[in-house]
């Protein structure tokens, strides 16, 4: 049986029920004749044809086109501007960049990993002049932050030096006027003193100028953050690296969390593993904690020979444990691949100093020596 058919008028209210006919093979003559079957009412309003004979169907047919075109305008709309308007932010921003600058970055990042002062210092101005005329770009905020922790670091382990050495000659003074031997022990307490002065005339310029460089980091610090949002890319690794490095270097944990945020983001180069030793060498952490930071900075000179940091670090995190073997032939090496850097010349000699003392390294507590 035929399903009646709907009537052509448009005022009609009612249609008749859907018949589907009797199961027939596919390749039967009534299953090639069989009815479509009808939509619903609802749907029947958004896809009825338009009918040829009847001009008020056909009006209302266009407009049904007409809305139907609008509604999935608007629907794109709603979903697709605010990711559209994401990604096109997101590219101005990098684009935005102009390439100089892109390659002036890449050329401080090469000077921050030879890791001698005077090229941290070529560094330093060269992002100060960035800063200036770029203040509104993350990853030349973040770079400035880095640079600038990065020399604090330093200048703070040249105080713990000199305080190591302060404490080793009041502890050898203290033993003399205990025992008042040797037999020219006040002699020598007379030179222990003047040996205190001359490390304090020594120590009070770093220690002006580790305040100096704490308050320029503190003040650049926020001054990154206030820039550092909805980021992506290559700026968002360079702020994320920034936090990990300084929050490394003041012995905040937060330093790990950053660290493995930046291996996330794809950062390979090796300055997460750089954060993570500077969280070891500054702050209270477990034997177990030393000797991940230590595979690690280990497994970043077997991957990247010339990332001096990474023997300085590892040198430092050696002598905290008194393994001078370790630490000479560590600190022998960077002095090797660059006889510009000041700070391995001094472990060189701390080293030395190291072995001829009692365990008075200059680094928190990590636990008894192995």
């Amino acid at each position: 049986m035929q399903p009646a058919q709907p009537s052509a008028s448009p005022k009609q209210a009612t249609r008749a029920p859907v018949a589907l006919p009797p199961e027939a093979p596919a390749d039967s003559p009534a299953a090639r004749r069989r009815a479509p079957v009808e939509l619903p009412a609802a749907a029947a309003l958004l896809f009825e044809p338009e009918s040829q004979s009847d001009p008020e169907a056909a009006v209302r047919a266009q407009l049904q086109r007409r809305n139907r075109t609008a509604l999935v305008i608007v629907l794109a709309l709603v979903i697709g501007i605010p990711a559209i308007l994401v990604l096109r932010t997101i590219a101005k921003r990098r684009s935005a960049i102009p390439a100089q600058v892109i390659a002036a970055e890449e050329n401080a990042i090469g000077l921050l990993r030879r890791d001698d002062r005077h090229s941290r210092a070529q560094a330093i101005k060269d992002i100060d002049q960035l800063v200036q005329s770029h203040a509104a770009v993350a990853s030349v905020r973040a770079l400035q932050v880095l640079a600038l922790t990065l020399e604090l670091d330093d200048v703070k382990v040249g105080v713990k030096r000199i305080q190591a050495q302060s404490e080793e000659i009041n502890r050898k003074l203290a033993r003399m006027r205990e025992r008042r031997s040797p037999a020219d022990w006040e002699t020598q307490i007379t030179r222990g003193i003047a040996q205190l002065q001359a490390l304090k005339q020594q120590s009070d310029p770093l220690v002006d100028e580790a305040s100096t460089l704490d308050k320029k980091v503190s003040a650049a610090f926020p001054e990154l953050l206030a820039v550092a949002k909805e980021l992506s890319g290559p700026e968002e690794l360079a702020v994320t690296r920034a936090e990990a490095v300084y929050f490394g270097v003041k012995g905040s944990d937060r330093a790990l969390h950053l660290s493995e945020r930046y291996r996330l983001l794809g950062g390979k180069d090796g300055w997460d593993t750089i954060a993570f030793g500077e969280y070891a060498a500054n702050a209270h952490v477990a034997p177990d904690t030393l000797a991940q930071a230590r595979a690690g900075l280990e497994g970043l000179r077997t991957a990247d020979s010339a990332f001096l940091r990474a023997y300085v670090l590892a040198a430092r995190l050696a002598l905290a444990q008194r393994e001078h073997d370790a630490a000479s032939t560590l600190i022998e090496a960077a002095v090797a691949l660059n006889p510009s850097h000041e700070l391995a010349r001094q472990v060189v000699a701390w080293v030395d100093e190291s072995r001829r003392s009692e365990p008075t390294w200059p680094t928190p507590p990590l636990g008894p020596p192995r």
